[in-house]
Parts: structure tokens; sequence; C-alpha cells
């Protein structure tokens, strides 16, 4: 079948008997979870180079970029400056790196880690060429 990514498939994603992060992800109003898609969709088609709507997936796979666009979006509602509210804030850092310096969060450009399991399995094939 033809990928579709929608906010409202996103929200069939993180349905409640489904995925853990089903609280986390309703926090979130539908015009930043719109946005959040929109975004993570240029992101995950970056990073596949091919457009999302062009891929074909099925049910069963373990490639699926439609799945890597909505955990994309949660990464990036969830490190972004906006909250739930809708209000703004500050940078966002994790701490300290041990040698005094902070951590800024991860760089909203990135391709969060749950993202990248559903698009690592094509990579997950190698070729070795032995001589002997």
């Amino acid at each position: 079948m033809s990928t579709t990514i929608t906010r409202v498939l996103a929200d069939d994603y993180f349905d409640q008997d489904s995925h853990i992060n089903f609280e986390l992800w309703n926090s979130f109003d539908d015009e930043q979870k719109d946005g959040a898609v929109a975004h993570a969709i240029r992101q995950v088609t970056r990073e596949i180079g091919s457009s999302i709507e062009s891929e074909t997936v099925s049910t069963g796979a373990s490639y699926r970029p439609d799945y890597a666009v909505y955990e994309q979006s949660l990464y990036l509602l969830v490190n972004s400056d906006a909250v739930a509210d809708g209000t703004q804030t500050g940078p966002k850092y994790y701490g300290d790196d041990g040698g005094g310096q902070e951590r800024e969060r991860a760089k909203l450009s990135d391709i969060c880690e749950e993202s990248q399991k559903w698009l690592d399995v094509r990579s997950g094939a190698s070729v070795s060429i032995l001589r002997g």
C-alpha cells in the first residue's frame, strides 16, 4: 500500500492500547501535532532520499517510514521550545556533560532513535566480499 501520513493517522498510531506514549502525544494540541507531523515528513523525506508518499509499506513490515514520521513528530514536540499549553520556553538543557559544560538538547534536525528503528531496516543487510 502507498504511504499516507496525517495527524489523524498519527493519533491512531499513538493509540491508548498500543503505544506507551499515548498520554504524552495527547498532551499536545492538534495544531502543534499538525506542525510536528509536517516538519517530520520533511525530515524523514530528506533521510530516506525520496518522497514518503512514493514508499510502499505492508502492515507487517519492519521498514515503515510512516511510523518513523509519527515517532519523529513526538520527538519534535517533546524537544522543541513549545510546551503542551502552547507557551514557549527557553532553551532546554540536559545538565552537565561531566566537564562543567552544559549539554543542550538534541538538535531538532536530528532523526530520533525511535524513528531510525523504522528506517534502518534497509541498511541491515550487507554484502561482504572476501578474497582468499
